[in-house]
Parts: structure tokens; C-alpha cells; sequence
């Protein structure tokens, strides 16, 4: 972890770790996306990483839809950038260098994933009324983090920091054995 304006994030050098064949069949995009996801929808990757969240989601939204590829890293962006390039997919998917404190977006987003990634926000509750300031009515983010690294009871903590931010949780998600989710709307 590298401390970016004091906060823990993971550095944009260990991608490797996050996406590597391994963890692309344990974490499959389409068991994360395919149940929220249709033609035509707004879809705001949280913390993108090196895109492959964002790629799917562009395979599912298909052209007339979107995908907001948001990252604090330039070098994650840019790696992300370089796959959405590869893939053809720059008229679908658009990155975004948002800031550590402020998602910084004026766009209304059908769905919103965070994928490992509540857990290093400063301030979670300021990044929920965020999130919910971009997602349309009856829009809903899925939030996805590591057992290993984010015990239940912070977990607990990020879902009552999103109830007072005026989202709603919808349900507790079982991903894998690895991680735990949570479904919330708007």
C-alpha cells in the first residue's frame, strides 16, 4: 500500500496481483455485471483498476450504452486505457481521473461498481452521498470487497455510513469465498 494524500492505496504496480488469470476465473466479470447490466446503461466503474470491470461492462452495455472508468491513479487509468484501446471500445468506454476525495463526475449513472475499493476512501460516507448524487433514481451499486482484508464488521460500517447517506441496502451479496458484497440503491 502506498499512502496517497495520507490514505492507503493500493499502488498502480500491483496490478498483476489484481488481474491476473487466476483471480479472472475466481472474480468472473460477468458473475459481477451480468445481473445489473443491460444495453443501453450508464455503468461507472469505481476504482477501475486496469479496466477489465470496465471492459466488461462495455461488452454488456453494448454501443449505445457507457462506461465511466474512474481511477485516482494516472498510471491505473492509463493501463486501463491502453486495454479499452486494444479492445476498440473508446467510443463506449471514457476514463476518468477523479480525486482522493471527490469522484468529481456530472453524469447520471445507471449502475455503479466498487470493486475492493470503499475501504481505502477517506471518507466513506462523503463518497456514498457522492455516489448517490450520480446514480438515476432506482440506480444501484454493488460493493464488493475482500474478506481477508475488510472484516465483516467494516463492512457494517460502510453500509450504515450509505443508509445515512440517503442509499438504500437492498441485500447482502454472496461473491465467492473470498469476498463479500452488498447491493445498495437509490
Amino acid at each position: 500500500m502506498r499512502k496517497t494524500d495520507g490514505k492507503k492505496v493500493c499502488p498502480w504496480w500491483l496490478n498483476f496481483i489484481v488481474d491476473n488469470p487466476l483471480r479472472r476465473m475466481i472474480f468472473r466479470a460477468d458473475n459481477f455485471l451480468g445481473p445489473y447490466l443491460e444495453k443501453g446503461m450508464i455503468f461507472l466503474d469505481l476504482g477501475c483498476g486496469g479496466g477489465r470491470y470496465s471492459i466488461a461492462g462495455a461488452e454488456l452495455v453494448g454501443t449505445s450504452g457507457k462506461v465511466i472508468a474512474l481511477d485516482i491513479q494516472k498510471q491505473m487509468l492509463a493501463k486501463a486505457k491502453r486495454e479499452i484501446e486494444k479492445r476498440r471500445l473508446e467510443e463506449v468506454v471514457k476514463t476518468h481521473l477523479a480525486k482522493q476525495d471527490n469522484i468529481d463526475l456530472n453524469i447520471d449513472i445507471d449502475f455503479a461498481l466498487a470493486m475492493c475499493m470503499v475501504h481505502e476512501t477517506p471518507d466513506k460516507y462523503k463518497f456514498f452521498i457522492q455516489v448517490k448524487k450520480v446514480l438515476k433514481n432506482g440506480g444501484k451499486m454493488l460493493v464488493v470487497e475482500p474478506k481477508g482484508h475488510v472484516s465483516r464488521k467494516k463492512v457494517e460500517e460502510q453500509i450504515e455510513n450509505a443508509k445515512r447517506a440517503g442509499l438504500k441496502i437492498i441485500g447482502l451479496k454472496r461473491i465467492n469465498i473470498f469476498c463479500r458484497g452488498y447491493l445498495l440503491k437509490k
